[in-house]
């Protein structure tokens, strides 16, 4: 009798034990499915609100909280009015803080961010999401160029030509191209708040600036003397220049010299040209200033406008689309102009047709839409940056 009594009490104990164990696994299994899912969601308040952040443009200056957004039990999600009750078919729920106009050191660069910090709550789990996306960057202020308006290679770094898609100059796989890149959209200011500089190279400089975007609020003038060599590479999905282009080409008996532009953009910000057959990967460029080319020789010049202030295009940018040459290779003919391309330009380069570049023209083309003639701000966000 005894020994059944015992039996039965260890056998109680044992259940439990076995229950305490079981519920508590039970539990912790509860508890780690719903953490996944407010890791989920917290991740998703921190996209969804940079999307909706990038729409809003008037005003990206002030910290502010979402509302709590709900996710319910369908998939959808529902941001209740102020003073309306949480629904009942409800997941979890995220909030997420903005914090604008953060200044960062990023690579050695101080650059204004947008941070975004969001929380989850599903059930007794709670998770947390933050992220930060690059706004601008004052390519003066970093040092870049001086008052005059001259580039300095202080702090450039070897750029791979396949990243910049400039391998007309450089090689295929060249990493000799000296540069700045930076995630988020740049700004060529005039400097101190003047209004008459503008930018040019030293003599046989050849350089890249790579960004989301880039603004140059200076004209751009790239002859340097009869026999220099002076590229300048502008990567980016958005090229904005607000001031007239010099571009150079020059032959002579004993030399050659170039002063050319080369627009590329890199993979993360291209286009598709929606009136091409093909969808082209492009980049944009708009001309807020004229273009010209100036072909010299020995006895003589001439001067010719390319493109004109407010004008915009899509361009292809993959291997890089060298101005200069794509002047020569659509409107140069006779030897003068065989010989300019023979003494700058390697004899295996590529040839670029007339479809390298197609202006926007809402009025000739339907797909073509009035928006797309306005360049983006550049205080818009950039790349998203995890933490």
């Amino acid at each position: 009798m005894g020994l059944a009594i015992l039996i039965m009490f260890v056998v109680a104990i044992l259940s439990a034990a076995l229950y305490f164990y079981s519920s508590n696994d039970f539990l912790q299994y509860l508890f780690n499915k719903d953490l996944k899912k407010a890791q989920y969601l917290a991740r998703t308040g921190v996209e969804v609100t940079i999307k909706a952040w990038q729409a809003v443009t008037d005003d990206t200056a002030s910290e502010r909280e979402t509302m709590p957004v709900y996710m319910l039990k369908d998939g959808t999600f529902y941001t209740p009015s102020e003073g309306e009750k949480a629904p009942n078919n409800s997941v979890g729920y995220y909030t997420v803080k903005v914090t604008p106009n953060v200044e960062k050191n990023i690579a050695g660069k101080t650059a204004k961010v947008v941070y975004f910090e969001s929380t989850a709550v599903v059930g007794k789990a709670t998770a947390k999401a933050r992220a930060y996306t690059v706004m601008s960057l004052n390519a003066y202020d970093q040092g870049w160029y001086n008052a005059s308006g001259t580039p300095s290679e202080n702090g450039m770094i070897a750029i791979d030509s396949k990243v910049v898609h400039s391998s007309l100059w450089w090689g295929v796989s060249s990493t000799t191209i000296k540069g700045h890149v930076f995630p988020g959209n740049i700004s060529f200011p005039q400097p101190n708040g003047g209004s008459n500089v503008t930018f040019s190279l030293n003599a046989n400089q050849k350089i890249a600036y790579a960004g989301k975007g880039l603004y140059f609020d200076m004209p751009i003038s790239l002859r340097k003397g009869t026999h220099s060599k002076n590229v300048l590479v502008l990567s980016g999905g958005d090229i904005v220049l607000n001031g007239d282009v010099e571009l150079y080409a020059y032959y002579g008996i004993f030399n050659a010299g170039i002063g050319t532009l080369v627009l590329s953009v890199l993979e993360d910000y291209e286009y598709d040209d929606p009136v091409t057959a093909e969808s082209y990967k492009c980049g944009k460029v708009y001309f807020g200033g004229d273009v010209y080319i100036t072909i010299g020789r020995p006895f003589g010049s001439t001067r010719t406008k390319l493109f004109s202030k407010g004008d915009v295009y899509y361009f292809r940018g993959s291997g890089g689309l060298d101005l200069v040459k794509y002047y020569i290779d659509n409107n140069g003919t006779g030897s003068f102009i065989a010989n300019i391309l023979s003494a700058i330009y390697p004899s295996n380069g590529p040839k670029y047709d007339i479809s390298y570049m197609r202006k926007i023209d809402p009025e000739k083309n339907p797909k073509d839409k009035p928006e797309d003639l306005i360049p983006p701000p550049r205080d818009e966000e950039g790349t998203v940056i995890w933490e």
